[in-house]
């Protein structure tokens, strides 16, 4: 992502790292979102994404409700406290990089970034 060296700069000296911010983003924004749905959303494999969720459940950030298969994930009280802090560094972050944009340069912006991430997701497969 185009701001990943501003975030990871705010998570230095913190227990969570960039990747780590973002799942719990994702598991905040949705919680019961399963490893794959992360995965595509994230454009990561499927191993990388279970070793950042196994770390984030050994460290008490989120846990896994699952049924076989299928994991469910939320977040614990720890991930939450965490989700408000990640989700106000992605606002304040994102007020940066837009400020002195208009409304339709921004939302632009934002259907440009969506559209790419759906020509990424047919070529990676998660």
């Amino acid at each position: 992502m185009f701001f990943m060296n501003s975030i990871k700069k705010e998570l230095r000296g913190l227990e969570i790292n960039y990747n780590d911010w973002a799942v719990i983003l994702a598991i905040g924004d949705y919680e019961g979102i399963s490893i794959k749905d992360i995965c595509s959303g994230l454009c990561i494999d499927k191993a990388q994404g279970t070793r950042i969720v196994k770390k984030l459940i050994e460290k008490d950030y989120i846990r896994n409700t699952s049924s076989g298969k299928t994991h469910s994930l939320f977040l614990n009280e720890k991930g939450r406290i965490t989700y408000a802090y990640c989700d106000s560094l992605f606002n304040k972050t994102m007020d940066t990089i837009t400020e002195g944009m208009n409304e339709d340069t921004i939302n632009t912006i934002i259907s440009q970034a969506n559209e790419i991430n759906k020509k990424l997701e047919k070529y990676y497969e998660y």
